[in-house]
């Protein structure tokens, strides 16, 4: 796979030049904010659009709760996306590059150019793995070692980089030097995606409320700001630019997914359906959920007596053994079975598309995704011929039953008896 196959996608094209228009306004922002970003005027506090002019002041998208003028802020946020954008950029080539030495050895058999997965998991599937992770791990941080505007910058930019990391992985099998060449060649792409996904986990950890109060404009700030203040033009203006930015992110991604899929090549003959394996059916898989939801109940339950025995409060002991639960179901099911209790008792395995068993990125992936996407799964399931919903299309993934792995069905291809 090469650099160009990849840059002649349109939609590609488009993500990345609307990526670089953004960075630049980032560069170029104080020159282009109208007003001061950071410091307000409680006379015009709260003005709607176009709404100041009686006072003598222009603010064409209003003012926040102390003054400040919101298009100017929407300029100015693009100055901390930059440097969450270089941060993910040079983590990210770094860090595949590093990569690249370190597989030198294996890579000696595979083909020059031969696209690959990072750790198991697609392309696209990557942030559904990265989110929730950065969610969880940011209250720990911050109450750790406290927050700051460059933390923020950091800790964003890090998962930034994840996608960034993949992208020059895939593209850059071969030799290190083949690696380090095609790595720079695809800095505007790797650019794009960590200014664009930066854009993305910031705004999402602003409205689920996980980061604290930021001074310094940032669009997820803004978009929880006008929330909690009921300001439909402090929500409206920000959220309509992250859409964008989501609209273009996506584009770039199911673009280079494509070009990476085509790069790795069909599945091979040993696909589950090539065996005459059928994929695992609705009511298995919904019987194996009820498993686990059961167990998981029962153990919160267990825990709860526990710690009212212990003289906790009611709300500290669900708080507590909600974040045990989802330790154990994450680090010991999933990290080291690999597979759910109602799955492995029912007997469901979790293949990649090729036959091959799913390691533990994918699986990972999987049971994020299902989290995140539990009514479309099980409505794709149902609709799907090959029985495979979002979180599987996410991951690569698709379930079957163990009898049907030992006891494959042999085709019939039409000859007579």
């Amino acid at each position: 796979m090469t650099v160009r196959e990849i840059y002649r996608r349109p939609t590609v094209i488009a993500g990345v030049a609307l990526a670089l228009v953004m960075a630049a306004t980032g560069i170029f922002a104080p020159l282009l904010a109208p007003h001061d970003p950071v410091v307000g005027n409680l006379a015009t506090m709260l003005c709607p659009p176009l709404s100041c002019a009686q006072l003598g002041q222009s603010h064409i998208l209003g003012t926040d709760d102390i003054g400040r003028d919101v298009l100017s802020r929407i300029v100015a946020s693009f100055s901390n996306y930059l440097h969450i954008g270089l941060v993910g950029t040079f983590v990210g080539l770094f860090a595949a590059w590093l990569l690249a030495i370190a597989s030198s050895a294996r890579e000696a058999s595979l083909a020059t150019g031969a696209a690959r997965p990072l750790f198991g998991v697609p392309f696209w599937g990557l942030p559904v793995v990265a989110y929730p992770i950065g969610y969880f791990l940011y209250p720990i941080l911050v109450l750790t070692v406290g927050s700051s505007h460059l933390l923020d910058i950091i800790y964003t930019g890090l998962f930034s980089a994840l996608l960034p990391i993949a992208l020059v992985y895939a593209v850059g099998a071969g030799p290190v030097g083949l690696a380090v060449r095609r790595g720079i060649a695809m800095s505007p792409a790797v650019f794009s995606l960590a200014l664009l996904m930066g854009i993305l986990f910031e705004t999402a950890q602003a409205i689920l409320a996980v980061g604290l109060l930021r001074p310094h404009p940032f669009l997820g700030t803004m978009v929880s700001d006008g929330r909690a203040l009921s300001a439909w033009w402090m929500m409206v203006f920000p959220l309509a630019v992250v859409a964008a930015s989501a609209g273009t992110f996506l584009a770039i991604v199911i673009a280079t997914s494509r070009v990476i899929s085509v790069a790795v090549g069909a599945a091979r003959s040993d696909a589950p359906q090539a065996l005459g394996i059928a994929p695992a059916g609705l009511r298995i898989r919904l019987a194996a959920r009820v498993i686990d939801l059961t167990l998981i109940f029962l153990v919160v339950a267990v825990l709860t007596v526990l710690y009212d025995v212990t003289g906790l409060s009611s709300q500290d002991s669900s708080d507590l053994a909600a974040v045990f639960i989802g330790l154990i179901w994450f680090t010991v099911i999933y990290g080291i079975y690999a597979v759910s209790p109602g799955q492995r008792a029912l007997g469901l395995r979790v293949l990649r598309l090729d036959g091959s068993p799913a390691g533990w990125g994918r699986k990972l992936c999987r049971s994020l995704a299902t989290s995140l996407t539990f009514w479309i799964n099980w409505l794709m399931i149902t609709l799907r011929r090959d029985k495979r919903g979002l979180h599987d299309l996410a991951c690569g993934t698709i379930a079957v039953r163990r009898w049907d792995l030992e006891h494959p069905s042999i085709p019939d291809n039409g000859a007579e008896s």
